[in-house]
């Protein structure tokens, strides 16, 4: 399976790293150029003269958009009309109805779409849902799912796209993945956001104007009450709740260190006792994982509609939340159709 990266940028480098020794990754372009030979220098892979020549090339059968959010629709639309198949870094779209669409394009192309993240398919992540479906803490009640995530500004070299972009759409499609894999389909009650540190410096000291909320937190539930709280900031480090999820169950609760962490630390506690639960994987999030399900579902030429029903699931909350924010935190009963 040959695959070619459209986008550069710090994340690129992350799923090359990944994808070395498994997958062969052809070619790339970048609208960057010293970005794309920096890439390409460090990584050998070859580089292309334009977004069009990647897309017209013969020697990629799938292409990764790594580029900025804002950009990742119409490239996804772009992509699979060229005949490529396309697996897509989140959100796929910023909206339920676009996303479904381009899921429609797909099929019409007969081309394989798929969306990050893959977080769902870590050892840890999936003991957990095992531990859910054994019982082991009774009927869950309540969930706290937290994204501490610190001042994005302070650590990417190029911050300004992504807090434009907002940390509804960067962290929440993890927690919501996660939250939808192990409880189902999920409502939003409430949302409440702000902009907390509008005025900020880059690690150049250029000034950084936010203008999307840095905090957010959110209530869902899902069809049998089960309570969720999801709270998100590009504020907080060295905070207690890091990033960490819990369910408070009717007879004990689980805790999960970090909930991007394939190998994270998990906690069950009953009638005061605590275990700690073993699990087998990788440090971190694997970025290589859902794109090998990608190439497994180009080579046996199958769609996933559970995969497209989740994402665009995902989207739709996400979608549900921007809109509450622009209303206080009021959601009127009809937000929720999507």
């Amino acid at each position: 399976m040959r695959l070619g990266i459209l986008g550069c940028g710090v994340v690129a480098e992350k799923y090359a790293s990944a994808l070395k020794g498994r997958l062969a990754i052809t070619e790339a372009w970048d609208v960057d150029t010293a970005r794309l030979k920096a890439f390409c220098d460090k990584t050998g892979v070859r580089p292309c003269i334009s977004q069009a020549a990647l897309l017209k090339s013969t020697q990629s059968d799938g292409i990764l958009i790594l580029t900025y959010p804002s950009t990742h629709e119409s490239l996804v639309r772009e992509t699979l009309l060229a005949g490529k198949h396309v697996f897509c870094e989140k959100p796929l779209a910023f909206g339920a109805e676009q996303a479904d669409g381009l899921f429609d394009l797909a099929v019409k192309q007969q081309r394989i779409l798929r969306s990050a993240p893959g977080v769902g398919i870590g050892a840890a992540q999936r003991k957990i849902q095992s531990l859910i479906e054994a019982g082991t803490i009774g009927s869950i009640r309540v969930v706290y799912a937290e994204a501490n995530h610190w001042r994005l500004e302070k650590r990417h070299p190029r911050p300004l796209p992504i807090m434009d972009t907002g940390v509804l759409w960067d962290q929440g499609p993890y927690l919501l993945t996660l939250l939808t894999d192990w409880l189902g389909n999920l409502t939003v009650q409430a949302a409440w956001g702000n902009v907390l540190i509008p005025h900020r410096a880059d690690q150049n000291g250029n000034p950084v104007h936010l203008r999307t909320p840095d905090f957010i937190s959110a209530m869902l539930q899902n069809d049998q009450g089960v309570t969720c709280r999801m709270t998100l900031n590009f504020i907080a480090k060295g905070s207690r709740q890091g990033s960490n999820i819990e369910l408070i169950g009717d007879t004990g609760s689980i805790w999960m260190e970090h909930f991007q962490d394939f190998s994270s630390p998990i906690q069950v506690t009953q009638s005061s006792q605590q275990t700690e639960v073993a699990v087998d994987d990788i440090d971190g999030y694997c970025y290589g994982r859902p794109v090998e399900l990608f190439a497994k579902q180009i080579s046996e030429g199958s769609h996933c509609p559970r995969h497209r029903a989740q994402v665009t699931h995902v989207i739709g909350l996400l979608e549900t939340i921007d809109r509450t924010l622009s209303v206080d935190g009021v959601i009127p009963d009809d937000e929720n159709a999507a």
